[in-house]
């Protein structure tokens, strides 16, 4: 196989597997054990009514802080999910 074969049946593959229209969703996943943990949550909880999702983007991380004693109690995540929107057959 060349290089351009393999060039155009990997443009060929990646054209069928990405939708034409992506559909981007907000979410606040939230954790007790780290951030990675709570965009965990935040993906998890949205496979529940949505499909075709194929990226997630961290836009931000913050916690909250036990005043008395500095830890951090609460981990929350803010992420972007993208999926494939779903074009109906006429």
């Amino acid at each position: 196989m060349t290089t351009a074969t393999i060039a155009a049946r990997t443009e060929e593959t990646i054209t069928k597997r990405t939708p034409a229209v992506a559909k981007i969703v907000e979410l606040v996943g939230v954790s007790n054990i780290g951030w990675e943990d709570a965009a965990r949550v935040a993906l998890d909880e949205a496979k529940k009514t949505i499909h075709n999702i194929h990226g997630i983007k961290i836009k931000d991380m913050t916690a909250e802080i036990d005043p008395n004693t500095g830890r951090i109690t609460r981990y929350k995540a803010c992420v972007k999910l993208s999926f494939g929107v779903i074009e109906e057959e006429r």
